[in-house]
């Protein structure tokens, strides 16, 4: 039987605090219990690594993948793999987010060769990158859009901070 591991209880093991929570999430984790994480518990760990602890993105991209190397892990939706090199794409700067990473790995865990996105930095290692039916999307820089611009903190942006001032409005959700 596996049994799924939660983001806090990842988070937890990984920063070693609050120190008792830690040691029982170190318990369970390092122990030969069959545990399976989703792709979106591992975007929520990234982000909170980078965000609330402020775990620089090269170290918590390291983190990640030594977690999801643990031989007794397994992810839902996603080989280890690919996620291993969607968290690669994260180290070396800021320009690909751990959620998109995560969601190119899954694309590609799936069997698709191309995804739909209008994010000018979304990691195309595998994938087609596509903003209609008609064509693929036009290279970073050619198109002006917020997403092309450089995060100058360096930290993940959460999707807010990514599609403010991208012609997004608040409230006009839905079409």
């Amino acid at each position: 039987m596996t049994a799924a591991l939660g983001t806090s209880f990842v988070v937890r093991y990984l920063t070693g605090s609050p120190a008792d929570t830690a040691r029982q999430a170190s318990e369970a984790i390092d122990s030969q219990e069959q545990l399976q994480i989703s792709d979106i518990a591992l975007a929520e760990i990234a982000h909170i690594l980078t965000r609330v602890y402020r775990v620089p993105r090269e170290v918590a991209a390291d983190q990640l993948i030594d977690f999801v190397r643990k031989g007794n892990i397994s992810l839902a939706g996603l080989t280890k793999d690919l996620a291993v090199q969607g968290f690669l794409k994260c180290q070396p700067s800021g320009r690909v987010y751990f959620a998109d990473a995560l969601i190119g790995a899954a694309a590609r865990s799936a069997g698709s060769d191309s995804i739909y996105s209008f994010d000018q930095r979304f990691p195309d290692d595998g994938l087609e990158v596509r903003s209609s039916e008609f064509g693929v999307r036009t290279p970073v820089g050619d198109s002006g859009s917020a997403s092309a611009l450089p995060l100058a903190d360096g930290l993940e942006h959460s999707p807010v901070d990514h599609y403010a001032g991208a012609g997004y409005e608040a409230g006009a959700v839905g079409r």
